[in-house]
C-alpha cells in the first residue's frame, strides 16, 4: 500500500505542478489580458473584504447601542426585584407584627413558668436536690 500510496502523491503533485504552469505560460502569453484580469480579481477581493467589515462594524455598532440598551434593561429588573422583596419584608413585618409580640409574650411567660416550675421542684425534693447539688459542685471542681 505503501508504494501505490506515493505513487498516487506523486502522479497528482505532477498534474497540481502542470497546472500551474499552464497559468503561468497563459499568463506570459496573454500579458495585458492577465494584468487586467489580476487588477479585476484583486478589485472584487477588495470590494468584497470592505464589503464584510463595513457590514461587521455596522453590526458593531448596532449592537453596542442594543447592547448598552439591554445592560439598562437588565439593572431596571434587577432593581425592581430587590424593591419587590423589601417591599415584601416589611409588609410581612407589618401584618404579623401583633403575631410577634403575642408570641414573645407567650415565650418569655413559658420560660417564666419553667423557672417556678424548677424552683418548686427544688422546694419539693429538698433532701435529693442537697445531694444532686453537692453532687455538681465535687464533680465540676
Amino acid at each position: 500500500h505503501a508504494v501505490l500510496s506515493r505513487a498516487w502523491e506523486t502522479w497528482w503533485s505532477d498534474i497540481v505542478r502542470a497546472r500551474k504552469a499552464i497559468k503561468v505560460v497563459a499568463l506570459w502569453a496573454h500579458g495585458a489580458e492577465a494584468r487586467c484580469w489580476r487588477c479585476w480579481v484583486m478589485h472584487v477581493d477588495d470590494a468584497t473584504r470592505l464589503r464584510v467589515v463595513g457590514a461587521k462594524v455596522l453590526r458593531h455598532w448596532t449592537h453596542r447601542l442594543s447592547a448598552s440598551a439591554f445592560q439598562r434593561l437588565c439593572e431596571h429588573h434587577g432593581e425592581l426585584q430587590r424593591l419587590r422583596s423589601v417591599c415584601t419584608r416589611v409588609v410581612q413585618r407589618w401584618t404579623h407584627r401583633a403575631l410577634t409580640t403575642a408570641w414573645g409574650k407567650w415565650l418569655a411567660e413559658l420560660f417564666r413558668a419553667c423557672k417556678v416550675l424548677r424552683i418548686l421542684n427544688l422546694w419539693k425534693n429538698k433532701v435529693l436536690a442537697s445531694g444532686f447539688n453537692t453532687w455538681r459542685l465535687c464533680c465540676l471542681q
